[in-house]
């Protein structure tokens, strides 16, 4: 049925169509506001039945009041008489406190109720057929009874009735208005769409497309429906003419687009022709399309033998199979395949080749066509990449050969250094011949600077082998800026140069950063500045860049700027390369290995930060540091010295039995001299078995192990001792002359308690000895005591000891014509190392002439030398000559005591 009548309603005329809408909407519209004003007056009514029946209520309550108070019932029966009047009213009851029937009143047609109802005080209920209402009867706020009245609905029948009528013939009137207003509009509306529909049947009935419609309408849809419609038809005829005009011409364009394709076709075929790698590309059957001329050489077939064949017919057969696999995942996944391989050519050789896949179409989103492939000849680039891994491997032999040769070259260079300065610095304590100590001296002086040289050397390599580390630590960076002038005083005072220095006053005062590289890349370049000027100036200025509080961090800029000899400007590009100098610089008259400024910029570097140089011929030169993001902290930076300075004088060590393995003996008989007159006892092993056997039979207190031995080395000789379970817990020193950083890492790991590098100096041996061997300390002077009163001591008799005049006169004479030379020449280099030398120069010659002044100096200078207290060094340097006329004796002394010096050989 409902089929029907949508199949019905389908096939109705537009005008009924609009029509029915506008009549069941209108209906719709009509029933639903008559429901609800039909449901809102009986609402009304009911409210106002309630009120009225309410009020009723109340009257009568208030008129039986005083029948309640003096219970008479037949006034109150009276009083309910009054409901005859009111035919409405069914039933009407007075009940009195107790909630007991105190009157009551019933229609003359109905019964009286039973049971009675259960009174309320208050309130109203619907029934099936009525309402009750109940009302409370009060006396000054008692309760005092209740009224129920019950009234029917039979009286609003006809009412009702009356009403539906009256609704209903509104809605006829109504619907029959809408009909006509329907049928109108209907027409009106209908009317261009029907003329419309006229006019499509009529074109497409007659084909002809110039016929238009006629618009009715102003400016409604309808309006624009009929105007789109009539452009429509001019587009369409517009196409007809130029549809019948192109297929005029059709055959000279198909003939023309036939040449451009055949053009662009032989264009790309001469392209895929230029290109050296074969190339073909393939149909979905995987049958050859087409190639070019180097997939023809390579299979030495033609085009026409390679159209329409598939890979079968081209290539052997496992390689065949191979390729129809991959063409075949290809149409599936339609993606991109590489695939490296060997296929033969026509000439049987076996070739390496990559094999490019990707599959096509001619359209986007459309089906796909076929595959394309290419071939690429990996012979070449497989023998240059085999050239490169035997480059590489060559490269990587010569820097393991490279490595090899710095620690073999410090080794053999270091272990005999270490008995020349070792033994030079015994027999300088012993000789007391001028002459024999200045020889001696230029022995340890020569030794040291071939020392320093190889230090650099390793320095530059262990920096090229990324195995230079940096050691950040808060220094303070305006102490560290102060005393390079000091350092360079008695430079600056034979030349006359002016020594300008400038620092930023907001420079923080504790810096993160590795103090000793930066006070190495100051020296030098400061060193630099020193040598090469003449006369003038030289300006060190540190200032700040930028600053993040946020991160704690600046960067800085450090400027060493002279009025020396200049650069010149070809020069500028590879004076920081190493045993690099400036073309034309004398090196008899400068000096120097052309290190400093190599090993400069790569500290530099390793800060992060980078070097640069301005500079004129004759004018001068200026470096420039800038140094980003250092961290800075707001803790001062106060070194506490935490272990007091060795002295072996002060050193007494309990006995002890020390073995010493080493393939030298010069070295072995270095170390018995040092323990000298000592509680030690030394056994020596020139090879591991031995120094095996002897651990075994004499259970040593310590072991000094060389590393390197012919033989069984001291790794493997360590390893064997530390495998021995009653053997293991005797501490085993390495002796190494390697100063390599990976070589120190190594020694720790294969089991070593500690290390010592070659040459040894007799401070850090005896320092590390008191590391594994019991000993004590004698107190004595401190040294900030001892450098108060060598500075301030006066010249007096008491600093004299009672020995024979001669050996002081000679002791002056010693410290003028010797020691004061050292010092000059000690005081302008300002190494660290040679000022330390001097100060155990002096502390030997105290001891053998009993003079404990000059001792407690000798120890002071030391003491400040290893801790590179610049200030206090320096101080003590200047304070020298001082102590040279306080050690000499004074004239009336050698009058008094009548004893004149002999002859002293010169």
């Amino acid at each position: 049925m409902h089929m029907r009548l949508k199949q019905h309603f389908h096939e109705l005329p537009i005008r009924k169509k609009l029509q029915m809408i506008i009549l069941l909407s209108s209906s719709l519209v009509l029933i639903l506001t008559s429901i609800a004003f039909v449901i809102l007056d009986m609402i009304i009514f009911h409210m106002n039945l309630i009120d009225e029946i309410s009020s009723i209520a109340r009257f009568v309550g208030n008129h039986n009041i005083a029948a309640l108070d003096f219970e008479d019932r037949r006034a109150a029966n009276q009083s309910l008489a009054i409901f005859v009047y009111m035919p409405y009213v069914k039933y009407a009851y007075i009940y009195d406190h107790n909630q007991k029937i105190f009157a009551e009143y019933h229609r003359q047609d109905l019964k009286p109720l039973t049971p009675y109802p259960a009174p309320n005080k208050n309130g109203f209920s619907f029934t099936q057929d009525g309402l009750i209402v109940f009302q409370s009867i009060q006396s000054y706020n008692t309760l005092i009874g209740i009224v129920m009245i019950q009234v029917g609905f039979e009286h609003l029948f006809p009412w009702l009735v009356g009403y539906i009528c009256i609704v209903g013939i509104i809605m006829f009137l109504a619907f029959a208005i809408t009909k006509l207003i329907a049928s109108y509009f209907a027409q009106r509306i209908s009317e261009p769409i029907l003329q419309l529909t006229d006019t499509a049947r009529s074109i497409s009935k007659l084909k002809d497309y110039s016929i238009r419609a006629c618009n009715l309408c102003s400016n409604d849809e309808t309006a624009i429906l009929i105007n789109g419609f009539n452009t429509m038809l001019g587009e369409i005829q517009k196409r007809d003419k130029e549809l019948a005009d192109y297929r005029e011409h059709l055959e000279a364009q198909v003939a023309e687009r036939t040449d451009e394709l055949a053009s662009s076709r032989d264009l790309l075929q001469l392209i895929m022709d230029t290109l050296p790698a074969p190339i073909y590309y393939k149909d979905l059957h995987q049958r050859f399309m087409g190639c070019n001329k180097a997939f023809q050489r390579w299979t030495g077939m033609s085009i026409m033998d390679i159209e329409g064949k598939t890979s079968f017919d081209v290539w052997p057969l496992e390689y065949a199979e191979l390729f129809h696999k991959i063409e075949c995942s290809l149409f599936k996944d339609k993606s991109f395949v590489e695939y490296e391989t060997q296929i033969p050519k026509k000439d049987g050789t076996w070739v390496n080749v990559i094999i490019y896949y990707t599959a096509f179409n001619l359209k986007t989103n459309c089906p796909l066509r076929g595959i394309v492939g290419a071939i690429l000849d990996m012979s070449e680039v497989k023998r240059v990449q085999e050239q490169l891994r035997h480059a590489k491997e060559d490269a990587e032999a010569a820097n393991r050969a490279k490595s090899e040769f710095l620690a073999n070259m410090s080794h053999e260079i270091r272990t005999p250094l270490n008995a020349v300065l070792g033994f030079s610095e015994l027999l300088g304590s012993l000789l007391t011949n001028p002459k024999e100590k200045r020889y001696i001296e230029a022995i340890q002086s020569s030794g040291k600077n071939l020392l320093m040289l190889i230090n650099d050397i390793l320095d530059l390599s262990k920096i090229e082998a990324g195995k230079l580390e940096l050691n950040h630590e808060p220094i303070r960076i305006r102490n560290i800026i102060s005393d390079i002038p000091q350092v360079f005083s008695l430079k600056l005072e034979e030349k006359k140069l002016h020594f300008i220095l400038e620092m930023d006053d907001t420079l923080p005062h504790t810096l993160i950063a590795d103090e000793i590289r930066l006070r190495q890349v100051l020296i030098n370049l400061v060193g630099n500045a020193v040598k090469f000027t003449h006369t003038g100036h030289i300006r060190l200025a540190v200032k700040k860049c930028k600053e993040v509080p946020e991160n704690k961090t600046i960067d800085i800029m450090i400027t060493v700027e002279d009025t020396g000899i200049g650069i010149d400007p070809t020069a500028l590009n590879y004076i920081f390369d190493a045993f690099r100098q400036q073309d034309g610089q004398s090196t008899k008259k400068y000096g120097g290995t052309g290190l400093g400024l190599s090993i400069t910029k790569r500290l530099i570097e390793m800060m992060n930060g980078k070097i640069y140089v301005e500079s004129q011929l004759n004018v001068g030169s200026r470096f420039d540091i800038y140094i980003p993001a250092i961290s800075y902290t707001d803790i001062p930076n106060e070194t506490v010295l935490k272990e007091e300075v060795i002295i072996e004088k002060n050193m007494i060590f309990e006995p002890a039995t020390i073995l010493v393995v080493d393939d030298i003996d010069h070295n072995r008989q270095l170390i018995k001299e040092y323990l000298q007159n000592m509680p030690i006892q030394v056994i020596e092993a020139a090879e591991g078995e031995q120094a095996i056997f002897l651990t075994k039979n004499h259970k040593p207190n310590l072991i000094l192990m060389d590393i390197r031995m012919p033989g069984m080395d001291g790794y493997a000789t360590t390893r064997m001792i530390k495998n021995d379970i009653e053997l293991n817990p005797i501490p085993i020193i390495a002796l190494t002359a390697s100063a390599m950083t990976h070589d120190k890492e190594q020694i720790l790991q294969m089991g070593f308690d500690g290390f010592l590098s070659k040459p040894l100096k007799r401070i850090e041996f005896l320092k590390e000895l008191s590391n594994y061997l019991k000993h004590s300390l004698q107190s004595h002077e401190s040294q900030a005591d001892a450098a108060s009163r060598v500075a301030n001591t006066s010249q007096t008799e008491s600093h004299h000891s009672e020995y024979n005049i001669s050996e002081r006169l000679l002791l002056s004479d010693r410290l003028e014509h010797e020691c004061l030379n050292q010092w000059q020449e000690a005081k302008e280099s300002g190494f660290f190392d040679q000022i330390a030398s001097f100060a155990q120069v002096l502390k030997e010659l105290g001891q053998h002439y009993h003079e404990s002044v000059l001792v407690d100096y000798g120890e002071t200078l030391f003491f400040h030398a290893n801790q590179f207290d610049i200030k206090q060094m320096n101080i003590q340097l200047n304070n020298f000559p001082k102590l040279i006329q306080t050690l000499k004796p004074s004239d009336d002394y050698l009058e008094s005591r009548h004893e004149y010096p002999t002859a002293i050989e010169p």
